[in-house]
């Protein structure tokens, strides 16, 4: 087996390529995988938001109804 310079810079050639390609491959899913997490970020946030809301309401009607019980029970006209 004669190894040249040509078959050599060809044989090193074609290693990079296939090692390029693999990175670009890893690199590649990585920005998807970091994007899905993005998004699983912000529905939870959203969830979050929408959780602190219906508690921040519910609590809201509690007071005024608590507060519209005492007055008509210790307000007696």
């Amino acid at each position: 087996m004669d190894i040249n310079r040509e078959s050599l810079k060809a044989l090193f050639l074609e290693a990079l390529q296939e090692h390029h390609e693999e990175v670009i491959d890893s690199h590649a899913s990585h920005h998807e995988w970091i994007q899905e997490r993005i998004e699983a970020e912000k529905l939870k946030k959203e969830m979050l938001k929408k959780v602190t809301e219906a508690a921040i309401q519910w609590s809201v009607a509690g007071l005024l109804g608590t507060a519209a019980y005492w007055m008509q029970t210790h307000f007696k006209p």
